[in-house]
């Protein structure tokens, strides 16, 4: 699993397991988002505080997945 794809904010599993009664699918399942949601998210927040209800969903929305896009490959090169 590459680094955009790994939790943002990660838990402990056991705690998880422990707490689903040992339903591992469960668990897993709650993990929440992915580094890459959280960040799209964040830079869509920006861009409609910025732009207000006048700004395009779609457009807004392929900026955010650009952006995090950018961010999360700079963030991969400056772990190299």
């Amino acid at each position: 699993m590459n680094n955009a794809d790994m939790p943002a904010i990660p838990v402990d599993t056991s705690v998880l397991y422990e707490a689903f009664n040992g339903n591992y699918s469960w668990a897993k399942a709650s993990l929440g988002l992915t580094k890459r949601e959280h960040f799209a998210g964040i830079f869509m927040q920006a861009l409609l505080s910025h732009h207000g209800r006048s700004a395009d969903a779609d457009e807004c929305a392929s900026y955010a997945v650009e952006y995090t896009g950018a961010l999360l490959k700079a963030l991969e090169q400056d772990n190299e």
